[in-house]
């Protein structure tokens, strides 16, 4: 009997330092240089590997359009920047960083696995500076209509 994908993946994290745990919904957690990160293993779909992390969160308690509208931008920004990552902005006002790769045979991911770790990081700690600097710029007059200039990140 071949080893399931979450052995497969779980087996790997240990075996490179880190410690994986795996939530009731299946989904395998661990931290990559502080930040957590989350692979849901899809045991129906034998070849993609998909990995995601929680970039940024809103703290805003009322709806914000423009606090919306710069997380849009800054993720298509983000995903013109790196290669192989994705990023989601959610209804529930956070932003995920994303990849989703096909690997056949599955195990062979081991090979990419430390260079998606790293993109996917690289674009989280992205995605929370232009929204930390843009958005803090923006508070500091609130009376200019915001102009989003990927070029000054």
């Amino acid at each position: 009997m071949s080893a399931s994908k979450t052995e497969i993946i779980a087996s790997h994290l240990r075996n490179s330092g880190y410690d994986p745990s795996i939530d009731e919904e299946g989904d395998i957690m661990f931290e990559f240089d502080g930040y957590p990160l989350f692979i849901h293993p899809d045991e129906e779909d034998p070849q993609v590997l998909k990995l995601f992390g929680f970039a940024w969160r809103s703290d805003h308690e009322e709806e914000d359009d423009s606090e919306l509208i710069l997380a849009l931008q800054v993720a298509n920004d983000c995903m013109a920047k790196h290669s192989g990552v994705k990023v989601i902005t959610l209804p529930s006002r956070h932003i995920v960083v994303a990849v989703e790769q096909f690997f056949e045979p599955f195990d062979t991911f081991r090979g990419a696995f430390d260079r998606i770790l790293k993109a996917l990081k690289n674009c989280a700690e992205e995605v929370q500076e232009m929204m930390e600097s843009d958005y803090d710029e923006d508070d500091d007059d609130e009376d200019e209509d915001y102009e989003f200039d990927p070029e000054s990140n």
